[in-house]
């Protein structure tokens, strides 16, 4: 007889979640739509606002020390983020004209939504979130 296959309560229990200015959470299952959301949220702040989280995240990978692939995380198109044109499919549109690249780990999910919280502050919003 086999055991049925464990479920993480995180799994689908919508724990990744993110909010603005003390607003109420917004929760989804998975990590990329928290992503894509808060940072579809944020461009609707400003149309500098992306334009701001990619500079940000560019130089936040330049500074990287480490010899591994320094692929952009969000551009204003597909090519632009994967020169592979097969992982084009692995990618977002945020907004009109801005792509999110989503075939990275949460843990790189959390340092992109760490980076458009620091902008954030720029344009005096606060960014909260969760991710699992």
């Amino acid at each position: 007889m086999t055991k049925p296959a464990k479920v993480s309560p995180s799994s689908n229990s919508g724990d990744n979640w993110y909010a603005l200015n003390n607003g109420d959470k917004i929760r989804s299952k998975k990590a990329v739509d928290t992503t894509v959301e808060a940072l579809r949220a944020l461009a609707k702040i400003s149309d500098q606002v992306l334009p701001k989280i990619e500079k940000a995240m560019e130089a936040q990978l330049a500074e990287r020390k480490v010899k591994v692939v320094k692929r952009r995380w969000i551009a204003q198109s597909q090519e632009a983020l994967y020169s592979n044109p097969k992982l084009w499919k692995s990618s977002i549109e945020i907004v009109p004209g801005w792509w999110l690249g989503t075939n990275y780990s949460n843990g790189a999910k959390r340092e992109m939504l760490a980076t458009a919280a620091q902008v954030a502050k720029d344009f005096d919003v606060q960014l909260k979130f969760h991710l699992v």
